[in-house]
C-alpha cells in the first residue's frame, strides 16, 4: 500500500511515509533480506533510506539489534559503495542510540 510512495514527487509525501513503511520493512523482512534491498538500491536513494531506516526499526529490541548490527557489519565492509556508507551510518546511530528515525526522515531526497 505504502511502496509506490517511494517515488512520489511530494517531499512532504516521502518524509511521512518514512516511518510507517520502514516499520512494515522491518516486520515482513529479516535481516538478510533487508540487507539485500540495501545493496540493491545503488541508484535508489529513497529505497536505500526505507532499508537503513527499517534497520533502525528493527534494532529497537535486543535480538533485532544484535542481528541489525551483524548484518550491516557485513553490508559496511563488502557492499556496494552507497550501500557501505549507508550501513556505516545506520550501524554508528544505533550503537550510540540516536534517534535514527528523525535524523533518517532529514535525509529524504
Amino acid at each position: 500500500l505504502l511502496e509506490p510512495l517511494i517515488d512520489d514527487p511530494s517531499h512532504d509525501v516521502r518524509a511521512a511515509m518514512l516511518p510507517a513503511l520502514a516499520a512494515a520493512y522491518a516486520k515482513t523482512n529479516d535481516p538478510e533480506k533487508l540487507a539485500g534491498i540495501l545493496r540493491d538500491s545503488e541508484t535508489h536513494a529513497m529505497r536505500r533510506l526505507v532499508a537503513a531506516t527499517a534497520f533502525v526499526v528493527l534494532a529497537r529490541t535486543d535480538t533485532g539489534r544484535a542481528a541489525s548490527e551483524t548484518v550491516l557489519g557485513k553490508v559496511a565492509k563488502a557492499g556496494p559503495p552507497m550501500a557501505r556508507q549507508t550501513a556505516r551510518l545506520v550501524l554508528g546511530l544505533i550503537t550510540n542510540k540516536a534517534d535514527g528515525l528523525t535524523f533518517l526522515q532529514e535525509l529524504v531526497p
